[in-house]
């Protein structure tokens, strides 16, 4: 695994004949930057560009170049056989923590850190093009100063390069200046694809995609040591909340759901419904987690900020606490939110959910009128605009009202739908439910999914 100190000796301060910006070693006689730093003027000059390393000095030829992803590839004009350069990685595959070391122009040739959350690994940019999306408390500390000179610097992951810094996000009153703590990358995958059409050597097959570690690995524990460190960083500066919302979702990712949802309770200050993400996705199994997310939905139901969807994210942990205990007050609980949400907003899925547990409480009636409700709210939709909830949902109201037939037909299609692992589970879970409710067979189950 790469520290920083092996990021730092790879990466060189680069002066083209246009500009200055960084460039890191690939190979012993490679380097990739942005293609940028260069101009059509510069393409073919022979040694008219300087890599200059930790105590090292290397001229540097233009090879080859995608101007629309942003990438050259320049060849030195001696080797650096002793340097360690880095690996390539492929596609990101989770919102990972990311390091890079570079040579602002304010740093005048001394190198500077940065460090923060790959916030969208398939990203598009502002001009239309791919990029990995990348947020930084670092960059956001740089809003007083432009961040020139970064460009080209390279992006690590877990010890590989998954692409390099080609601009960031303007902001609007001051283009000079990166906006939100937001810049882009572009992916390995161009510098992988230049190497290759040089072959040699340098043929590539695929590259390694830096999947989610395992949660209680050691990669995971680092990580998310590492998420709460930049939170702090965060916490000092003046920045959008959302960057809270990636870490606690990143925290999530990394199977530390407590860690997230500390944090999502103690750093929230107004923008509130962006934490609403990170609470839908508790792990039911832990009760304790269900109870912390019930503790943190109910503090912000004030009268200022009851939000149908908090409101309704409140009732699905209700509906867990029911399921994992059988306390008919959390069921009823469930019911009274989810009618009152339906009631308000007419949203399929707080009805249907509102329709099922007006059932299982032996509710005598309501359950037909909210499930009719819910039919004729979803009416506009053709089944093949629906997804798998939605189906679900459509043969589950069909049930409520006894059309079994429309019922078999909906839950259906919704299990050859492809969803959540889960998905499926669950819409048969809550079927089983009210059959039993119904007084009709498990049998149907059967019919109904088979």
């Amino acid at each position: 695994m790469l520290d920083i100190s092996d990021i730092k000796a790879a990466c060189g301060l680069i002066t083209t004949p246009t500009m200055q910006g960084t460039a890191y070693l690939i190979a012993v006689d490679r380097v990739a930057t942005a293609f940028h730093l260069f101009q059509e003027t510069d393409i073919g000059l022979i040694d008219q560009s300087t890599v200059r390393f930790q105590g090292t000095e290397r001229k540097a030829t233009l090879q080859t170049f995608n101007e629309k992803s942003d990438c050259a590839i320049l060849s030195l004009n001696e080797p650096l056989p002793d340097r360690k350069h880095l690996m390539l990685g492929g596609a990101v595959k989770w919102k990972a923590t990311w390091d890079c070391y570079g040579f602002p122009n304010v740093g005048k040739g001394t190198g500077v850190t940065l460090g923060g959350i790959v916030s969208d690994p398939d990203a598009i940019d502002d001009l239309d093009r791919p990029v990995i999306e990348l947020s930084s408390p670092d960059v956001a500390a740089g809003m007083a100063s432009p961040i020139h000179g970064f460009s080209g610097s390279p992006v690590v992951v877990d010890g590989l390069v998954v692409g390099h810094l080609k601009r960031f996000l303007s902001d609007p009153d001051n283009p000079t200046r990166p906006a939100y703590g937001k810049v882009y990358a572009t992916r390995s995958e161009c510098v992988s694809s230049l190497l290759s059409q040089q072959g040699g050597d340098y043929r590539f097959s695929e590259l390694p995609a830096i999947e989610r570690p395992s949660p209680g690995s050691p990669l995971a524990t680092k990580h998310s040591k590492k998420i709460r460190e930049l939170v702090k960083q965060w916490s000092k500066k003046d920045l959008p909340e959302d960057t809270t919302v990636l870490a606690a979702h990143s925290l999530m990712e990394l199977g530390r759901p407590d860690q997230a949802l500390n944090l999502v309770a103690t750093e929230f200050k107004s923008k509130m419904t962006d934490l609403f993400p990170t609470l839908a996705h508790v792990q039911p199994m832990d009760p304790l987690l269900v109870d912390r997310s019930i503790e943190i939905l109910q503090n912000l139901r004030t009268p200022k900020r009851l939000k149908a969807v908090a409101d309704g994210l409140l009732a699905n942990q209700y509906m867990t606490k029911w399921t994992t205990t059988g306390d008919r007050q959390f069921l009823d609980a469930t019911h009274t939110i989810y009618l009152d949400v339906f009631n308000k907003t007419h949203n399929w899925y707080a009805g249907i959910n509102a329709a099922a547990s007006s059932l299982w409480l032996d509710k005598s009636g309501p359950h037909e009128t909210i499930a009719t409700a819910v039919l004729k709210s979803m009416g506009t939709l053709s089944s093949r605009e629906m997804d798998q909830c939605q189906l679900g949902a459509m043969g589950e109201a069909y049930l409520l009202v006894g059309n079994l037939e429309d019922a078999q037909k909906y839950y259906r299609l919704a299990a050859q739908q492809p969803g959540a692992k889960g998905g499926i589970k669950k819409i048969a879970n809550q079927a089983r439910q009210s059959l039993d409710s119904l007084g009709l067979p498990q049998s149907k189950l059967d019919d109904f999914f088979g």
